[in-house]
C-alpha cells in the first residue's frame, strides 16, 4: 500500500522501500472475466478514476463506511456497493491541493455514507 498511498499525496517521485514484482518467479495466473458483484465494484472503481480529483478518496471512505456498517451489524452486505455508488454520486470530487483536500473529501464521504445507510436502515 505504501506505493498507492504516496500517488495519494501527490508524492509520485516519493523513493519508497518495496520489492519489485517478478512475474517470472510466479509458476501460474489464472485470468477470469469479472462479473458480477465484482464486475460492479470495478466499474465504479473505474467511474472514480475517470471522475479524478478526489474521488478516489470519496471511494474509499464510503466503502470503509459501509463495511464498517456491515462488520456492526447494521447493514446487509448486499447493500455496501448501493452505498458507494450513492456517495460516489453525491458528492462531488474536489481537485487535489494537496493533504487537506483529500481529508475533507473523505470527511464529506464519510457523513454522507452514514447519511445513506440511515435512509436504507428505515426501509
Amino acid at each position: 500500500m505504501r506505493i498507492p498511498i504516496s500517488y495519494a499525496f501527490g508524492m509520485e517521485d516519493l523513493k519508497v522501500n518495496v520489492k519489485t514484482l517478478d512475474l517470472s518467479s510466479l509458476k501460474k495466473l489464472n485470468f477470469f472475466k469479472p462479473t458480477g458483484e465484482l464486475l460492479k465494484s470495478l466499474n465504479l472503481a473505474y467511474f472514480s478514476l475517470s471522475r479524478g480529483g478526489t474521488s478516489g478518496a470519496i471511494l474509499n471512505a464510503s466503502n470503509e463506511v459501509a463495511v464498517q456498517t456491515f462488520i456492526e451489524g447494521r447493514l446487509k452486505f448486499v447493500y455496501i456497493l448501493k452505498v458507494v455508488k450513492e456517495v460516489l454520486e453525491r458528492v462531488k470530487p474536489e481537485p487535489i491541493r494537496g493533504i487537506p483536500s483529500i481529508v475533507q473529501s473523505d470527511k464529506k464521504a464519510r457523513e454522507e455514507a452514514e447519511k445513506v445507510i440511515k435512509e436504507l436502515e428505515k426501509k
